[in-house]
């Protein structure tokens, strides 16, 4: 590990003020980028698929469970491996917490998901990337 130097307050406000227009920046064009992405057409599911999950097999209607849309993420989990993939892992357990209240001043964190396996559809055509 480097030795990092040691600066007054102001300096440090100095130099994170910096570092912080630069992060905005950044924001300001990943959010350029992102809204292409969010704008992409859907695409309608033809073929039938069925997942595995702990109710069972279910297919892609009954996943939805009569809600308008289902967030679809692939976490990467082989069959052989104990654990998933740590950053998988890590990304679920960060952005699938709920709150949910409890009481008049309390709140407790329930997981609100279902985990299921693509069973019988092969994976999506992959894009090239020209690379």
């Amino acid at each position: 590990m480097r030795d990092h130097e040691v600066v007054s307050r102001d300096a440090w406000i100095a130099a994170r003020t910096k570092l912080l227009a630069q992060e905005k920046a950044l924001t300001r064009e990943r959010d350029a980028l992102s809204a292409p992405h969010r704008a992409l057409p859907w695409v309608r599911v033809e073929k039938p698929c069925t997942f595995d999950g702990a109710d069972g097999r279910q297919t892609l209607p009954q996943i939805f469970q009569g809600r308008s849309r289902l967030v679809v993420c692939h976490f990467m989990f082989d069959p052989t491996w104990e654990t998933g993939c740590k950053s998988c892992s890590f990304w679920a357990a960060c952005h699938f917490l709920d709150l949910v209240p409890k009481g008049r001043d309390e709140t407790r964190l329930e997981r609100n998901m279902a985990w299921v396996r693509l069973h019988d559809m092969p994976a999506p055509d992959r894009i090239s990337t020209g690379g």
